[in-house]
Parts: C-alpha cells; structure tokens; sequence
C-alpha cells in the first residue's frame, strides 16, 4: 500500500507499450486520414500513399521502437515543454506521460467539438 491512502497505484504508462503495431494498424485502418497526416513525416522513399504494409514495417521496426524509447524517456524526464506547446499543448504536458496523453486527448475533443461547430 503506497502511503496507506487506500487508493491503489496505478501502474507506470509506457509510449513503448501503447504505440505498439498491435495499437496502431487498427488505428490507421479505422482513421485513413491520419495516415495522411502522418504521411509528411515518414521516411521519404515510402510508397506515396503509403500502403499498409510500408506502415507496417515502420512501426514494427528497430528505428521507430527507439524513437518512441526516447521520447517516452523525455517525457518522464520533463524535458519537452518547448516541443508540446510547439504542438499547441499545454506545458505541463511535456512533464509525464500521462499529462502528454491528457492533453492530447483533450486537444482532440476539443477539435473534434470545432469541427462539429462549423459542419
């Protein structure tokens, strides 16, 4: 029991287990416009659009699973304030996973409620 609080921890989140291709295939199947959006940020000898396969083999590979590593590390760290308010997110999103997760969370609600406003 941590500090006898009653309350149960919660164990630790890792980027490394949420973006995961288990995660994210179903994802980018479900939402096509995202592999759009995504689709400037690839590695540039992708196949334009990039087929499933291509993201596939992204996300599964050595590269992306220590990028993600890193970026988890940094936010762990507090680290990336510049980078999430450059994202338009709120500063003290950039000091935990879970703040970084929140907020984009909220960020996509909150677009998502625009978007209905002006439909």
């Amino acid at each position: 029991m941590a500090g006898g609080s009653g309350e149960q921890e919660l164990p630790e989140m890792s980027l490394v287990d949420i973006l995961t291709p288990s995660n994210l295939m179903p994802l980018f199947a479900s939402h096509p416009e995202l592999v759009q959006t995504l689709f400037p940020h690839l590695p540039v000898d992708l196949p334009a659009p990039p087929t499933e396969d291509s993201l596939s083999r992204i996300i599964s590979s050595p590269q992306f699973r220590a990028a993600v590593r890193n970026f988890d590390q940094a936010l762990r760290t507090g680290l990336l304030g510049g980078l999430v308010r450059g994202l338009g997110l709120p500063e003290e999103a950039g000091t935990s996973i879970e703040a970084f997760l929140r907020a984009i969370q909220e960020q996509a609600r909150s677009e998502s409620a625009d978007s209905m406003d002006t439909d």
